[in-house]
């Protein structure tokens, strides 16, 4: 098991919110009583989250608390890639269970050092 940044979890999870409404930090800031420089520190994990302020934002983006601490988002943000071919490869990741995806992962990781070292040579 990993250990996750907390802050860097809701700081995606908070931009992939709002780009979803199509807002910008000032209109998620006007929504949420912040500054557009308070959104902006969120939204690179610089300023945490409380209570109250998840509440605010759970009621802007209409969302439910867990959106915000959902771990598949940073796959889901790279997943929004116009490429075809990196697109159907997050459709099936995303279908795969967490040991899945890891043996998928430890694969990619093997064949790109492969790759790698064939280049080399």
């Amino acid at each position: 098991m990993h250990m996750i940044d907390v802050n860097l979890l809701i700081a995606m999870n908070v931009k992939r919110l709002r780009q979803r409404k199509g807002w910008t930090q000032e209109t998620l800031a006007k929504k949420t009583g912040q500054r557009a420089t308070d959104i902006s520190k969120i939204e690179k994990g610089k300023k945490g989250v409380g209570k109250t302020l998840l509440e605010r934002l759970c009621i802007a983006l209409e969302s439910k608390p867990f959106e915000f601490y959902w771990e598949d988002s940073i796959l889901s943000n790279w997943c929004s890639t116009q490429d075809m071919a990196a697109h159907r490869i997050c459709q099936i990741i995303g279908r795969l269970d967490e040991e899945h995806r890891q043996r998928l992962l430890k694969e990619a990781e093997d064949y790109l050092l492969l790759t790698k070292r064939k280049r080399s040579r």
